[in-house]
This record gives C-alpha cells, sequence and structure tokens, in this order.
C-alpha cells in the first residue's frame, strides 16, 4: 500500500477509535436520544405545544393548567413550579406513576430542569399517546422559569 493510503486511513479510523474509547470510559455514558424509550409508534412531537415562561405563568395565574414535574423526586422536594405535581419518568416506566386518575381534557404542562432534559417530551409524549388532549412542554423548563423571576415554593410551603 502507499503511504497515502495509510494516512488516509489513519486520518478515518483515528478519530473513531477515540470515540468509541471515550464513550466507553465516561462515567455516566454518554447520553443520546436514540437511546430513549420511544413514547409510541406514531411521531406525537407534532402533537405537543411549546409553551414561553411568561405564558406558562399566566396559564398558572388563571388557574387553567395543571403543571407536572418531570425532574427526580428530590429535585422537586427542594423547589418546584407553585401547585406543580411530580411525574418523575423512572416512577412512570416503572409503574409507581400512573394516569389513569387524570382528567385527560385537562390541560398540561410538563417541564424538566431545561431543554437539555428529554423527560419531559418523553412523558408528554405518552400522555398524547394515551389520549390526553392539552399537553404543552415549559420551554427552557424550570431554569427559563426562575430566569423570568417567577415564583417557586417547597412541599412545605405549600402546605402553609
Amino acid at each position: 500500500m502507499r503511504p497515502s493510503l495509510y494516512k488516509l486511513l489513519t486520518l478515518l479510523f483515528l478519530p473513531l477509535i477515540c470515540g468509541l474509547f471515550v464513550i466507553a470510559l465516561h462515567p455516566e455514558g454518554i447520553h443520546t436520544r436514540l437511546l430513549l424509550p420511544a413514547p409510541s409508534v406514531h411521531d406525537t412531537k407534532a402533537d405537543i405545544t411549546i409553551v414561553s415562561a411568561d405564558s406558562a405563568f399566566q396559564l398558572l395565574m388563571s388557574e387553567s393548567v395543571i403543571f407536572l414535574d418531570a425532574r427526580p423526586q428530590e429535585e422537586w422536594q427542594i423547589d418546584h413550579i407553585p401547585q406543580a405535581r411530580s411525574l418523575e419518568l423512572q416512577n412512570y416506566y416503572t409503574g409507581d406513576a400512573t394516569l389513569d386518575d387524570w382528567d385527560s381534557s385537562q390541560a398540561y404542562i410538563l417541564y424538566g430542569f431545561d431543554d437539555t432534559t428529554t423527560d419531559s417530551t418523553i412523558l408528554a409524549g405518552a400522555m398524547i399517546s394515551a389520549g390526553f388532549d392539552n399537553v404543552m412542554i415549559l420551554f427552557g423548563g424550570l431554569s427559563a422559569w426562575l430566569e423570568f423571576g417567577f415564583p417557586t415554593e417547597t412541599p412545605d410551603s405549600a402546605n402553609e
């Protein structure tokens, strides 16, 4: 083989091998959207409405929507949007949390911490597949809510 062919093969395969090595050694693994469970067979993203933090705040004030926090329960305990219910993705998939007792005609806004978390999108897709009519996702998640300076509460402050 020619030396230029060796250089070409090295340039093609060395980054691939290095990438696989990094993925194997990364402490938490590399998260990809391809590894997430699909909420249903059809594309539910077209049915999901994205709502901004200021619009979500107006809906909260009009009491016409229920907020669902898709973050882990421990994070919900620290703070959450007022009157938000916790619906952790892991609890939904293990069967600890179900949608059976919820009104499918009610409006829901799901959120995670920010746009990099996909738990709220997966749960929204599952809700739409289960027949829920009005499902929204908070654009920017709780971090966008906090950037606007909107209120949060803890479970203790909600009971006062």
